[in-house]
């Protein structure tokens, strides 16, 4: 399963096209769409591998200590890249920008959010010791 994972990984990593074309930049939208599929991917991977190790199937290796830290900075840069499109995208649209993102990215967030905790808040309230 681990080959599996990685050959996934090498090929997501292939799959990155850095263009030297000055208008489209370095940091296009498509190439930062496409470093930020592989950075969740590898979050997920340090996710997995930390939830078998506290649910005791892995081992304590320092490989486990490494993948963590590799979880850790994959979410680091795609923090930072998210930060540098919300940034273009305000210099390319200005104040348009701003209503925009409330309505179509906050508003969805916050209706997802408010969904999940009347779903979830009855059912951990109820184990939850007074």
């Amino acid at each position: 399963m681990l080959f599996l994972v990685g050959i996934f990984g090498v090929l997501l990593l292939c799959s990155l096209r850095f263009s030297s074309d000055y208008k489209e930049g370095v940091l296009s939208v498509d190439t930062t769409g496409r470093l930020e599929g592989v950075l969740v991917f590898v979050v997920i991977l340090s996710h997995i591998a930390m939830s078998d190790y506290r649910l005791g199937i892995g081992s304590s290796s320092s490989m486990l200590v490494h993948v963590g830290a590799l979880g850790r900075l994959a979410v680091s840069v795609f923090f930072f890249i998210s930060g540098y499109g919300l940034l273009k995208q305000l210099q390319a649209r200005k104040n348009a920008y701003i209503a925009q993102f409330v309505r179509h990215r906050i508003m969805p967030f916050m209706l997802s959010y408010f969904i999940s905790a009347l779903v979830y808040y009855p059912q951990f309230s109820s184990q939850v010791q007074r």
